[in-house]
């Protein structure tokens, strides 16, 4: 009997929360000069279906409808009327996922889609909380406060691109380098945070990556957004029984899904460039090993300039890398 009052209930919030995407897409946001749309109160109406079945739906959204209103709020309700929606504890809490391709879009969502939000549907009462959402991504995104100084320290004194040291210095106020601009490839290697961080590190309490953790780490979020890249190697975590990247949740939403693959492609493969063979040998040199390093740059410049020499068109076609004998012998 229990059970039937269950499916019952949860019937009526499915109901209900229907109900409430009507009214915010036929009447709320048209007072505040969004207009009506049947194909994204559609597709709204669907992705709530989809999540509320834990199930899968593929959803070919045109230019222009609005998807992102449509799968934000279709999340919202999923959040205010599914199981344990409202979050009777803290411990139920599993924020939406939102990945995309695109740092503009994830920016818009955080900074623009989310905010809106939040303010309308508390002003109609339909929420009791601001909606919260953080983006989440990679370590090499992050300063490292401890590397980020002996980088500084390192090029004092030295000839140094003005923009590209300017680029450094602003990184002592802002932690997220995606938010600086004119840093360079191999600076942005250099201070990153490690992909394994010392235990003894010196800076551990004060870290602003750590602090950065803890609050995406935290409750009361609603939303988490990543890129494609991030959630793959999430879902690679989970899959060796590793920790997440990501909390656990329990709506996902992929938009820009036709770049998934290509996303897929870029993690599975790997590439060698010359900023690479730039910071190996950066590392050598700081270890002592001038005379290795100085090689290893003299080759490797021999190297780059026979590929350069073989990749070549003829007629609009490119011809594939053939290795020559002066290639083998580097």
């Amino acid at each position: 009997m229990k059970n039937v009052e269950k499916v019952g209930y949860m019937g009526w919030c499915q109901n209900k929360a229907h109900e409430e995407i009507e009214y915010i897409f036929q009447e709320l946001m048209p007072k505040h000069g969004l207009n009506v749309r049947e194909e994204q109160l559609r597709l709204s109406h669907e992705m709530l279906d989809t999540l509320w079945g834990k199930q899968i739906a593929l959803c070919d959204a045109g230019v222009g409808i609005g998807k992102t209103y449509a799968y934000l709020i279709a999340c919202i309700m999923l959040d205010k009327y599914g199981e344990n929606g409202g979050h009777a504890s803290k411990s139920d809490c599993h924020p939406a996922v939102i990945s995309t391709s695109s740092i503009a879009l994830q920016d818009a969502i955080l900074k623009e889609y989310v905010p809106f939000l939040s303010r309308l549907l508390l002003e109609e009462k339909l929420i009791r909380k601001p909606l919260k959402a953080v983006v989440r991504k990679g370590k090499e995104h992050f300063v490292c406060d401890n590397r980020l100084e002996q980088r500084l320290s390192a090029i004092q004194g030295k000839r140094k691109n003005e923009n590209q040291k300017q680029a450094l210095l602003s990184l002592r106020t802002c932690y997220d380098m995606d938010q600086v601009h004119g840093l360079s490839g191999f600076d942005r290697r250099l201070v990153c945070v490690h992909k394994f961080c010392p235990k003894n590190c010196l800076e551990k309490e004060n870290c602003r990556y750590r602090k950065y953790m803890e609050r995406v780490k935290g409750t009361g979020l609603h939303f988490q957004i990543c890129n494609h890249n991030y959630l793959l190697a999430d879902a690679s975590h989970r899959a060796k029984g590793y920790r997440p990247l990501l909390s656990d949740y329990r709506a996902l939403v992929i938009d820009e899904a036709h770049k998934l693959p290509e996303a897929a492609g870029q993690m599975c493969r790997k590439t060698l460039c010359s900023d690479d063979i730039q910071e190996i040998c950066y590392m050598l040199e700081k270890e002592h090993q001038g005379i290795r390093a100085g090689r290893l740059k003299a080759k490797m410049r021999k190297l780059f300039h026979v590929i350069a020499e073989n990749h070549t068109f003829e007629q609009g076609q490119r011809i594939a890398f053939r290795q020559t004998e002066e290639c083998i012998s580097t």
